[in-house]
């Protein structure tokens, strides 16, 4: 069965560079979903201890998201105290997965958050409840004006921020990996039609510089040729035959063509839903 090569999510960002240096490319290949969230301590504990204790079933979720450019976490800076002194020792403890092994992956993942000192004004602006440990969260999450937080804490909605739980980084999962196939196979697609195009043009040209510098014997003897065709059935069969060849060939291909066709439809409209799921979840 025919079908297109898979390109991993984490090409996005270079497919997006591609389309940067050519902007007119975006109308044919599409544009890439960018979610700014904030991500509190306890989502972020359980991502390192995802990574930690099953290294074998690849990167979690989160990080794909993150390498693949379809997400940009922020946290206060409150962040890495609250993992480093409370959530990472407690995990570990309950779970028995090495407090330093987790340190260590916090260590690494931490290049993909930015974190901030957020104002004495938005941490005003956030009403009180009874989890005051939430309220820098939200109250960067209205400063910089993302989708929402990552969390499962009630207590984040209840300040009146946008929990979103980890079925969105699951849907924006989703929408990286068809995105990166679907942007793939459309940049193939019109590389192909400019170069058939460009070929196409050269061949004309050429055609026409030949004619115009050609000796005049050059077209008698292509004539000749002709009227030999013309003449001699056997070796006009032989063409014909060769003709024949090329149409059963082309008509084999067909059915190959039309299973790539509907593969790129399919890819496409995983593309288009995953993305429409992901946004549900999103304050934008």
């Amino acid at each position: 069965m025919a079908s297109f090569p898979t390109t991993y999510s984490d090409s996005l960002p270079h497919l997006e560079q591609i389309i940067q240096k050519i902007p007119s490319l975006a109308h044919i290949a599409g544009t890439v979903l960018h979610v700014p969230v904030i991500v509190d301590a306890n989502v972020m504990a359980r991502t390192l201890l995802h990574k930690v204790r099953h290294p074998d079933r690849g990167r979690p979720a989160l990080e794909e998201c993150v390498s693949a450019g379809v997400i940009g976490l922020h946290a206060p800076a409150c962040l890495d105290y609250e993992l480093v002194h409370r959530a990472i020792p407690k995990i570990s403890g309950n779970t028995r997965v090495s407090e330093q092994d987790m340190l260590d992956a916090w260590e690494e993942f931490s290049q993909y958050v930015t974190l901030y000192n957020v104002s004495r004004a938005s941490l005003d602006s956030v009403a009180p409840s009874a989890d005051t440990d939430d309220i820098p969260y939200v109250a960067l999450e209205y400063e910089l004006q993302a989708a929402g937080t990552l969390s499962e804490d009630r207590d984040v909605s209840q300040l009146g921020g946008n929990a979103m739980p980890l079925d969105f980084v699951l849907s924006l999962r989703g929408y990286a990996r068809s995105s990166a196939d679907a942007i793939s196979i459309r940049l193939i697609g019109f590389g192909g039609f400019v170069t058939t195009i460009a070929l196409s043009a050269a061949i004309v040209r050429g055609f026409h510089s030949v004619y115009r510098r050609a000796p005049k014997a050059c077209f008698a003897v292509a004539a000749g040729f002709l009227l030999v065709i013309f003449l001699f059935p056997s070796l006009r069969n032989r063409l014909m035959n060769m003709g024949q060849d090329g149409k059963e060939l082309f008509e084999s291909l067909l059915p190959v063509i039309d299973e790539l066709f509907h593969e790129f439809d399919e890819k496409t409209k995983k593309e288009k839903e995953s993305r429409l799921e992901a946004e549900q979840y999103c304050k934008i």
